[in-house]
């Protein structure tokens, strides 16, 4: 699991508004938060990714803990360092059956989460969240805009399959309050350790 470094500490981008969904691929990749331990996954959802529990309810079609579908994220307690894939309805007969509480919830067998117990955990626990298809691009934006932790490496092989005009138009790139120019920022986050976290924040411009 990524640890937090002291630099760089956070990066803000200036992207047109058009093109933040470039950065989707990022939240399917998967994203880091902190949330206090022994929390369930509802609680999780509600109050650390700050979905309405509307959202939880209806929106939120499919989730995975850990590779495991999950039909009550309320008796789902995460593990420090689980991953956490969320997804709208999914289409097809496959994605019925993944579908939490469905009607053929059955047919999934081994893959569906067993409810564990409340854990007793103190203190605090990180989890990596990914989010798919039109989840991530209803929520992509409101994510990327107040901040994701990602891992440097991802976020460097991401940009630098980029064109700089796209997030660096105005070369607008600050780390840490720092400006760099985008070929020194994707030489810095390549001096980085392959398991750091970064800060990215998205600041969007008309155009």
């Amino acid at each position: 699991m990524p640890n937090s470094i002291p630099f760089p500490q956070s990066l803000e981008l200036r992207v047109a508004a058009r093109m933040v969904p470039r950065f989707f691929t990022l939240l399917r990749q998967g994203f880091w938060i902190r949330v206090e331990a022994g929390a369930s996954l509802q609680y999780v959802l509600t109050h650390f990714l700050g979905f309405p529990s509307s959202v939880v309810q209806d929106r939120i079609q499919t989730i995975f803990l850990d590779g495991n579908a999950v039909d009550d994220p309320e008796s789902a307690y995460p593990d420090p360092g689980a991953t956490v894939a969320l997804s709208a309805a999914a289409p097809g007969l496959a994605g019925a059956g993944l579908r939490k509480g469905g009607a053929l919830a059955g047919l999934r067998g081994s893959i569906t989460f067993s409810a564990s117990p409340a854990g007793h955990q103190d203190g605090a626990m990180d989890l990596r969240i990914r989010l798919y298809n039109l989840l991530a691009e209803e929520w992509g934006e409101v994510f990327l805009t107040e901040g994701i932790k990602v891992e440097a490496e991802e976020l460097r092989a991401v940009l630098a399959d980029m064109s700089a005009e796209v997030w660096a138009p105005e070369g607008a790139v600050r780390v840490g309050g720092e400006r760099l120019g985008p070929e020194a920022l994707l030489q810095r986050l390549g001096e980085l350790s392959s398991d750091a976290l970064v800060l990215l924040r998205l600041t969007t411009v008309s155009g």
